[in-house]
């Protein structure tokens, strides 16, 4: 059997969202004690319990609203009748969730919404591609690789998801995680223009969508963009010649200088400084 921690680092793994309820206090007479968990995701409860009955099908519902509102929660909930709680249960329940059950007593489930902050969808799987597999991995962020060539996809190293696909196929075989942070540097001008667009024509709102290109392939790349999209793109998240410059041609340092903006866009930091100057003018 799994637990739910195993469900849990899977999960994350997978780069999936979830909700961990867990029982953080329980009072009286009820179906699990504190400590209890129980993991849901959009298919219905995978691991643990919270007791089962009533009050389980009720935290299935709201786990499954938390993954559409994607914020945590904590609720309280009454387990029995009035007459069936004592002096400080009764105070407690004033505020309570009634769940119909006959136990008596009083629980207070936490919902908190599960997700990888750090999921990073790489498109090409070449040199570049490679050496930021590598540096993600070790940093224990979630990488899927997409690339149409099965021999260069097998020399991807490390846990990872790889995928074989056609570009064109992005909207129905790749899964683009809100908040998600995107790398496109395939083999090809043709198929980095075919990634922007698939990626411009999904729902999906990723944090970051970074293109390798130089600045005169970028502007074309835009232009391009704006012909196919319709408009002007919203190019906010869009960082395109990709990267920080901080020195450097080596792939290993095109990669970390790329890892490096991911990082910048993730805690907002808009104007970067040396941390010696940081300290300074602290």
């Amino acid at each position: 059997m799994v637990t739910v921690f195993e469900a849990v680092s899977k999960l994350i793994e997978r780069g999936e969202a979830g909700v961990l309820v867990t029982v953080v206090e329980a009072v009286g007479s009820v179906p699990a004690g504190a400590g209890a968990k129980l993991l849901v995701t959009s298919s219905g409860p995978v691991a643990g319990t919270v007791g089962g009955g009533p009050l389980e099908s009720r935290a299935i519902e709201e786990a499954k609203r938390t993954l559409d509102t994607q914020k945590s929660s904590l609720l309280k909930y009454s387990l029995g009748e009035r007459e069936l709680v004592t002096a400080d249960e009764a105070a407690a329940s004033s505020d309570a969730e009634e769940t119909g059950m006959m136990c008596g007593g009083h629980v207070t489930l936490f919902y908190e919404y599960l997700f990888s902050t750090d999921r990073v969808v790489i498109f090409g799987a070449g040199h570049v591609g490679k050496a930021l597999v590598r540096h993600l991995v070790g940093m224990g962020r979630t990488v899927t690789v997409v690339d149409t060539r099965e021999d260069v996809l097998r020399g991807i190293e490390g846990p990872g998801k790889v995928l074989l696909a056609r570009y064109e196929q992005i909207p129905e075989k790749v899964k683009i995680p809100d908040d998600s942070f995107v790398v496109v540097c395939t083999n090809t001008h043709d198929s980095d223009l075919e990634v922007l667009k698939a990626l411009y024509s999904l729902q999906a709102r990723p944090a970051y969508i970074g293109a390798l290109a130089s600045s005169k392939k970028a502007e074309t790349m835009k232009r391009l963009l704006s012909e196919y999209v319709g408009k002007e793109p919203d190019t906010d998240r869009l960082y395109m010649p990709v990267g920080l410059d901080i020195g450097g041609r080596s792939v290993d340092e095109i990669a970390i200088s790329i890892i490096a903006e991911m990082q910048a866009v993730k805690h907002d930091k808009k104007k970067l400084c040396h941390m010696r100057d940081r300290e300074k003018k602290e």
